[in-house]
């Protein structure tokens, strides 16, 4: 399930995929153009006192598709870091006609993206899941030809953002059907622990498709493992999940590969 076809994907990209270079808004050093990825658009929102720079990819043939036609959606967290990367993935899967089309929401921030990801994911979690549920979903359901059932929605995240996917199946497993918790490991990982054994006292059912990652080199891997375990000890019914160890990897050097493992566990590809 896990082997990907690297040759063909690197033969795609020294072929060159579709590129769009557009001229920068602003002064660009020596006048070179700023590179955009084709098919996104940016969008400020903002909830009370907090600002997000919300990116959306769009499937290639989008714009000429079929009104009625409906798309799921990947929610991307930390997408400062992680949405290129996520976004240009799929196109490749796509072009192998291995992942189907679909729409890439990255959560970002306007500035400060690593001190704004821990006042949401660490220190709030639960106005920024609700956030995320009130106001992000409805809104990106109401503008994009996307498939509104929570069946069709897939939550991405990568260390702290990692652990904010565990938080949101334990806290609202509803919300999305879709999770890939890549290296979940951070400060606040104990918040975790008493949140899923709170969640295993109520529920016997858990309908959801779940990949974990860890580096194989990562210091919390021991951790990711043990977390892992106790979901799986719990025998929730219709629960599919595994956990992959990158090899050679570390905290850092893992968030790549385990994403891409994890999206294409999760589309069963």
């Amino acid at each position: 399930m896990f082997r990907l076809k690297k040759l063909l994907i690197l033969i795609l990209f020294m072929a060159g995929l579709p590129l769009q270079i557009i001229q920068s808004q602003g002064d660009q050093p020596d006048g070179y153009p700023e590179f955009v990825i084709p098919n996104t658009e940016t969008i400020a929102m903002s909830s009370g006192s907090r600002d997000y720079q919300i990116l959306v990819g769009l499937p290639e043939n989008y714009s000429s598709s079929d009104p009625n036609r409906r798309y799921s959606v990947v929610y991307v967290l930390d997408a400062n870091y992680y949405f290129g990367a996520v976004t240009d993935f799929i196109r490749v899967e796509n072009l192998v006609q291995e992942l189907p089309n679909l729409i890439v929401v990255g959560i970002g921030y306007p500035q400060n993206p690593l001190g704004e990801r821990i006042t949401d994911m660490l220190e709030n979690p639960d106005q920024f899941l609700a956030f995320i549920g009130n106001e992000l979903i409805p809104f990106i359901d109401s503008h994009y030809q996307t498939d509104a059932s929570p069946a069709e929605r897939t939550l991405i995240g990568h260390s702290l953002g990692g652990q904010f996917v565990l938080y949101s199946l334990f806290s609202n497993p509803e919300l999305f059907s879709r999770y890939v918790a890549a290296s979940p490991g951070s400060p606040g990982w104990d918040t975790i622990i008493p949140l899923e054994a709170d969640f295993s006292n109520d529920h016997s059912e858990l309908p959801v498709s779940l990949f974990m990652s860890s580096g194989e080199e990562e210091q919390i891997r021991s951790l990711i493992e043990d977390m892992f375990a106790t979901i799986q000890s719990r025998d929730y019914d219709e629960l599919e999940a595994t956990y992959f160890i990158i090899e050679n990897a570390t905290h850092g050097s893992s968030a790549i590969p385990a994403i891409t493992y994890g999206l294409r566990y999760v589309y069963d590809v």
